[in-house]
């Protein structure tokens, strides 16, 4: 139950999230549908609460000292990557969300999200989708990986 539950939670870690939660799951030998499963469910729980809050804090935090300058990168990156998936907004968002390179997650899909101000209703299944997606490539990855070593 304990693996679960550190599953759980590392999908819901910034930088880490699915991307990390499904190779170490796979790599202690649990059910692959369960391990994709508790990770697109830990993963997607941040996706709501990033888009209500995450710009007005960076926002707040870009102006404290010595933290701030980290913010404020934050929201940039985060402004600029909204900029280039504006013309097909949502699958856009599907397809930023749902390739797996760094930064690409649903952190980084969410908050793009708020910084184009979409709504939650409207930004949530096409990041949800795009972290399925990812959910999957990463597995496919994972057992290629896991495979050549052994």
């Amino acid at each position: 139950m304990k693996r679960w539950v550190f599953l759980f939670f590392l999908a819901m870690v910034p930088v880490i999230e699915l991307r990390g939660s499904v190779p170490i799951g796979i790599n202690w030998g649990l059910p692959f549908w369960r391990v994709l499963a508790t990770s697109v469910v830990g993963n997607c729980c941040i996706i709501a609460p990033v888009i209500l809050f995450a710009e007005r804090v960076l926002e707040a935090i870009a102006t404290w000292p010595h933290i701030g300058v980290f913010a404020q990168k934050l929201l940039d990156r985060a402004r600029r990557k909204a900029s280039k998936i504006t013309d097909a907004l949502l699958v856009g968002l599907f397809l930023f969300v749902a390739i797996p390179l760094p930064g690409t997650g649903a952190w980084t899909g969410s908050l793009v999200a708020a910084v184009l101000d979409l709504p939650v209703r409207r930004a949530f299944w096409p990041i949800a989708a795009g972290v399925l997606t990812a959910g999957f490539v990463m597995a496919a990855g994972s057992y290629g990986v896991l495979s050549l070593i052994g």
